[in-house]
């Protein structure tokens, strides 16, 4: 072998070892997280921080691990566990966030469960110093237990996709869609979700935020599967292809503080509820251009549309 392929192979190894020694992702385990029932809350936020810090993915392996306080994203992030009924975070502290989004940039969370303990615990919570989050991502997450799921407080143009959002009795709502600091800013998707509850107030509960399309979900056991309470004004609503089943007092509800709010189709959906199937609103002028075609609606109450502009029905049955 001549010394120029000597040097080349001996450089190849070098380049072999090294790339071996560079980490392609985060395991909390090395950051101090025990998953052994002891507070494992400063080393979540250790691996957090290292992820955020050297652009590599969090990746949690299998367990059940318990956290007394606060996570705290500041930064882009993935944040995967290795599946639902294999990575667990429990927050076992009343009245906490389990987990705090603060940054602007988009961040993607995947595969893991997270349960709190009760009254007062938010589940995850977007709420940037300034500015709003856009961008981030849902996906096949499981939280259970929470007064609130997920509250985007400062956020647009996130989705959830294929999750699973549990309430009970002591809960408020499941998702919080709102942007505080820009009101109509994004559309935002809610897909392939379960929503489930044995009665708390709202699965759905929109005060603002841009353009919010719900496909495909199955929503069952609210008092409200989804209502909107408005804040200030914004714009298109699609409601396509979901289950609202078992609601206590509308499947579909309409409110405001303020604004106004225009252009929804509510389309091909199940609507089941032991009071309406669509409840309207008062107060003229506010609510306009509602399209309700080919649902199945399941209520004694039906359709109790209030001062809508511009609605359209047909189809339903």
């Amino acid at each position: 072998m001549t010394s120029i392929s000597r040097r080349a192979a001996m450089a190849g190894a070098i380049l072999s070892l090294l790339s071996a020694w560079t980490p392609t992702s985060i395991n909390p385990k090395d950051y101090g997280v025990t998953f052994s029932g002891a507070d494992d809350t400063a080393g979540w936020q250790n691996a957090v921080n290292a992820a955020v810090a050297q652009g590599l993915p969090l990746q949690a392996p299998c367990g059940t691990s318990t956290i007394y306080g606060e996570i705290t994203v500041s930064g882009p992030l993935t944040f995967a566990g290795s599946g639902l009924g294999c990575t667990y975070i429990m927050l076992a502290a009343s009245n906490q966030n389990a987990v705090l989004v603060n940054t602007t940039a988009a961040v993607t969370f995947r595969d893991f469960t997270l349960e709190c303990l009760g009254s007062g615990d938010w589940g995850i919570y977007v709420d940037t110093p300034t500015g709003w989050n856009q961008g981030s991502t849902f996906t096949h997450i499981q939280i259970a237990h929470c007064y609130v799921g997920i509250d985007f407080a400062t956020a647009a143009s996130w989705v959830i996709d294929g999750s699973i959002i549990y309430c009970d009795g002591a809960g408020m709502l499941g998702i919080d869609v709102r942007n505080i600091p820009a009101p109509d800013s994004g559309d935002s998707t809610i897909v392939n979700s379960t929503l489930s509850s044995p009665g708390c107030p709202y699965g759905i509960l929109q005060r603002q935020s841009g353009g919010l399309r719900i496909e495909n979900n199955k929503i069952i056991g609210w008092q409200y599967g989804y209502r909107m309470d408005l804040w200030s004004s914004t714009s298109d609503l699609f409601i396509i292809g979901n289950s609202f089943e078992n609601s206590t007092y509308a499947a579909l509800a309409f409110s405001r503080q303020s604004g106004t709010f225009s252009n929804i189709a509510i389309t091909g959906n199940e609507l089941s509820s032991s009071g309406y199937c669509i409840q309207g609103a008062s107060g003229a002028g506010w609510l306009s251009s509602m399209g309700i075609t080919g649902n199945r609606l399941i209520c004694p109450s039906g359709l109790a549309l209030g001062t809508i502009g511009n609605v359209v029905s047909s189809g339903n049955f």
